[in-house]
């Protein structure tokens, strides 16, 4: 089925489109008087080759390889198997918690130890195909395509970990609970980059004249290593893609894993 959209047709067929996902998680836990200990762990996979969501957008629409534009975009490449964006081999919790009731206040004190995997990324940079494909009648056909100048999915961001503990105190006068709660996370203020907020930018001849132009049906692109000119005798005109200097780094503090962050809390419970 299909509706027409402006500048399209949106259609919910899935022709050409295979992303698939295994998961398996396990949990527990165990109590011994005050003291309790527990966790989780999740083992997945997602491989595919379509991006289905966006962190900022969760589903998205796909551009079909099938069905969208296939004269352009059937270069080796365009829709290739591999690991997917929000792919997350590993996510596992740990925590154990004391309690130790008295009469003067109840006291409880918890660690926890948090853990999962990098997501993964790819080297994409803008190209024109135009002159490489013979127009079957588009009005307007595609002026640029993003091609994809790593496997899908090479580049991982870092393994987060974080250490985070907390101390609850409370009070019952009656009917009434004051009660303090402290936290304090990431104690080891570890530093990995955690978010996609990343630069990913990927310099081709759309971008820097210096690189050549190349047939993505046909020919395989040759990269000038990151750091050397393209002007120079090594790139110029025979090369076609440079990644960014800056490529794979942060741009933005929020791209970082949450530093070491105190937060208390002070109220009643009634």
């Amino acid at each position: 089925s299909g509706q027409l959209v402006a500048g399209g047709v949106l259609e919910t067929k899935d022709a050409g489109l295979h992303p698939k996902y295994n998961a398996a998680a396990l949990q527990g836990s165990w109590r011994a008087g005050s003291f309790q200990v527990g966790g989780n762990y999740t083992w997945s996979r997602l491989r595919g080759n379509v991006e289905t969501d966006t962190a900022a957008s969760g589903a998205v629409a796909l551009e079909s390889p099938v069905h969208f534009y296939h004269e352009y975009n059937g270069y080796p490449g365009f829709a290739e198997d591999g690991w997917l964006n929000a792919d997350e081999r590993h996510r596992g919790n740990l925590w154990a918690a004391w309690r130790f009731p008295n009469r003067f206040v109840d006291f409880e004190a918890s660690v926890l130890q948090t853990y999962h995997s990098g997501r993964r990324y790819s080297a994409i940079g803008p190209i024109d195909v135009r002159p490489f494909v013979t127009n079957p009648g588009y009005k307007n056909p595609p002026i640029i395509q993003n091609y994809r100048f790593s496997e899908r999915g090479e580049f991982q961001l870092d393994a987060i970990t974080a250490t985070s503990l907390g101390i609850n105190l409370a009070k019952r006068v009656a009917r009434v609970e004051a009660f303090l709660e402290t936290d304090v996370i990431n104690v080891f203020n570890e530093q990995g980059i955690e978010s996609p907020s990343i630069n990913t930018t990927v310099r081709t001849n759309r971008t820097d004249r210096n690189l050549a132009t190349f047939n993505p049906f046909t020919q395989t692109p040759v990269e000038c290593p990151q750091g050397v000119s393209t002007a120079s005798a090594q790139c110029k005109g025979i090369t076609h893609y440079q990644l960014h200097p800056l490529f794979g780094t942060a741009t933005r503090k929020e791209t970082y894993q949450l530093p070491r962050t105190f937060r208390f809390s002070v109220g009643v419970r009634f």
